[in-house]
């Protein structure tokens, strides 16, 4: 996905932090980010 794409690996270890703080699924952490770019790109 292209998101992924754009996040570093710092970012992305905060994806894993924050998915296992929030007890949320990873893909599901994803999916928030998604749609918080998609947000902000507009």
């Amino acid at each position: 996905k292209q998101i992924k794409q754009r996040l570093d690996l710092n970012q992305t270890d905060d994806v894993i932090l924050f998915s296992a703080t929030t007890g949320e699924g990873y893909e599901a952490v994803w999916s928030w980010l998604e749609q918080t770019a998609g947000l902000e790109g507009r």
